[in-house]
């Protein structure tokens, strides 16, 4: 069975996640990218996501670099991004994460600090309270140049009291690896549920639409 990646000592009511190796390797590809063109960059993570009787569980397999407005201490999602990334992974609701369990989703997002420091500053704060809002959904932090290993990689979860956790072990090299396992999907919904769903899902889209567009 692949071996993964998981983030140790999270709080109760945050997700459990698996980064599997090639997770790791785009990660690290990405950070150096970054470091070489001197600003900062950003991603969206692509994952699965399930709900499990002991909460949320999350795998991270893909990076979805976005051509953002990025310089040397700043990186901008452009609105377009967003757009985008709702239409192709549908990322919408909780709802719509259980009707489909087996789909990729945005799980959340990356981006880079290089020669700074891992930390969230108030702009990247307020990116994750109003766009990866889901209680699956993760911000990872790199800096591709920090000189101490210790202080290389940032996460930030959402925790059961719907607040951010923030977790800096390091190095994803320290991460402790353990066998991978996809936990099950949820029992199959009833036809009552699933144009529920469809109801739901087209209710939380008008929603975005219009609170994208400042109504």
């Amino acid at each position: 069975m692949t071996a993964v990646r998981h983030w140790p000592g999270l709080p109760p009511g945050a997700p459990e996640i698996e980064i599997p190796d090639p997770f790791v390797a785009a990660l690290e590809d990405f950070g150096q990218r970054s470091a070489r063109q001197g600003r900062e960059a950003g991603a969206f993570i692509l994952g699965k996501a399930r709900m499990t009787p002991e909460g949320w569980w999350v795998r991270l397999e893909q990076l979805e670099e976005i051509p953002g407005d990025g310089d040397a201490e700043t990186f901008t999602f452009p609105a377009e991004a967003f757009i985008r990334a709702h239409q192709q992974w549908r990322t919408w609701s909780t709802d719509e994460v259980a009707a489909r369990p087996d789909a990729l989703y945005v799980v959340g997002w990356c981006h880079t600090h290089p020669g700074h420091g891992v930390f969230l500053s108030q702009p990247d704060l307020e990116v994750h309270h109003r766009k990866f809002s889901l209680p699956f959904q993760v911000a990872l932090v790199l800096d591709p140049l920090a000189t101490d290993a210790d202080r290389r990689l940032g996460l930030v979860a959402w925790t059961g009291e719907a607040r951010l956790s923030a977790h800096m072990p390091g190095t994803i090299a320290t991460l402790p690896a353990r066998p991978a396992k996809m936990p099950p999907p949820r029992e199959g919904r009833s036809s009552t549920g699933v144009w529920l769903w469809g109801i739901l899902s087209l209710i939380g889209a008008l929603g975005w639409w219009l609170w994208h567009h400042g109504f």
